[in-house]
C-alpha cells in the first residue's frame, strides 16, 4: 500500500453495523493443537467492555492501562480499546519489551500505570522480584487492578502480591478466545486460600460444565 496516497476521511463513513456483525478474529489452537480462527462479533465485545466498566468501578476515566500482551493474542483487544471507551488512556510499550520484566516494571512506574494483565508464568516472576526488592515494590505502587489469566493461577504467588500491595485488587479471569476475550471473573480474596475459583460468568453469559460427551454435570 502506498501510504502517501492514502487520504484521511473528513467524515464518518455511512456504514451501518449490527450487533451480530463480525469485528475480529484470532487464530487459536484451543485444546486440539490444530489452528483455527475464532471469530467474534460486535455484541460480544460490547458486552465484555460494558461489564468491565461496571466491574472496574464504573470506568473511572482515569485508567492508565499498559498494553502488556502481544497483538496476536485477544487480551490485547481490551487493553487497547476498552480504556478509550471510558476516557482512560493506553500505554503501548516499545517493540520487544513484552518479555523484558525490568522494562515492564519501569514502564509501570514511569507512566503511573493503574491496570494491566499478566499470564501466571510472567506474573509469578514479577511477584518474585517484588518480594526480594523494595525498589520493585515501590515501582508497582500505582497499580490498582490486575488481571491474571491465560493459564492456571498460582494461589500462593497471588496472595503474596496482595500482601505486598494491599491496595491492589487481583482478578482471576478465564475464557476461550471464542467468548470475546473471556467471560469468567473472580476477584481473589484471602478466604480463597489455596483453591482460587475460576469465577462466575460476566453479565449476559452462562457457564455449563460438561463431561467428555458434552453432557451437563451435576452441581
Amino acid at each position: 500500500v502506498d501510504i502517501d496516497a492514502l487520504v484521511p476521511l473528513s467524515h464518518r463513513p455511512n456504514i451501518g453495523l449490527r450487533p451480530e456483525d463480525r469485528i475480529y478474529g484470532f487464530f487459536t489452537s484451543g485444546t486440539t493443537g490444530r489452528p483455527k480462527c475464532a471469530i467474534n462479533n460486535h455484541r460480544g465485545l460490547l458486552n465484555r467492555f460494558r461489564f468491565m466498566s461496571r466491574y472496574f468501578d464504573g470506568g473511572r476515566g482515569d485508567e492508565r492501562v499498559l498494553q502488556n500482551t502481544r497483538h496476536t493474542f485477544d487480551s490485547s483487544v481490551w487493553q487497547l480499546f476498552w480504556p478509550l471507551t471510558t476516557g482512560g488512556s493506553v500505554v503501548i510499550p516499545q517493540q520487544g519489551a513484552f518479555l523484558d520484566l525490568e522494562a515492564t516494571i519501569e514502564t509501570i512506574a514511569r507512566h503511573r500505570i493503574t491496570m494491566t494483565d499478566f499470564v501466571p508464568s510472567v506474573f509469578n516472576q514479577v511477584v518474585a522480584l517484588a518480594d526480594r526488592q523494595a525498589q520493585i515494590r515501590a515501582r508497582l505502587g500505582s497499580l490498582r487492578e490486575l488481571i491474571v489469566g491465560g493459564e492456571e493461577i498460582t494461589p500462593h504467588m497471588v496472595h503474596k502480591l496482595r500482601a505486598i500491595l494491599p491496595l491492589l485488587r487481583i482478578t482471576n479471569a478465564y475464557g476461550p478466545t471464542e467468548t470475546s476475550i473471556g467471560m469468567v471473573f473472580h476477584p481473589v480474596e484471602t478466604a480463597d486460600g489455596s483453591q482460587i475459583p475460576l469465577g462466575r460468568p460476566i453479565d449476559n453469559c452462562h457457564i455449563v460444565v460438561v463431561d467428555e460427551a458434552l453432557r451437563p454435570l451435576p452441581q
